[in-house]
């Protein structure tokens, strides 16, 4: 893969993570004195299939580019963490 092939893979997999983060109807309006935070099987009711999906698809990609996963990991803690 060139790097233009490395970076449309990269850029697919932040979409397909950001657009399930905000499937959960609860994201948008906070419950007063209720702050799970994330967790394991945290959409399981408002999307069961989550988890599953990005799992298989980060799979895939790695299969595709194994440098893909430290690329995400540092992106995410940039995007996520540092603020």
């Amino acid at each position: 893969f060139n790097i233009a092939e490395k970076m449309k893979l990269l850029f697919v997999a932040v979409l397909l993570i950001s657009f399930l983060s905000f499937v959960s109807p609860g994201f948008a309006t906070p419950h007063p004195g209720h702050n799970d935070g994330l967790r394991h099987r945290y959409y399981h009711k408002t999307c069961p299939q989550a988890e599953e999906i990005i799992r298989k698809m980060m799979d895939e990609f790695i299969k595709i580019d194994s440098d893909i996963a430290p690329h995400l990991v540092r992106m995410h803690f940039h995007d996520c963490f540092i603020r």
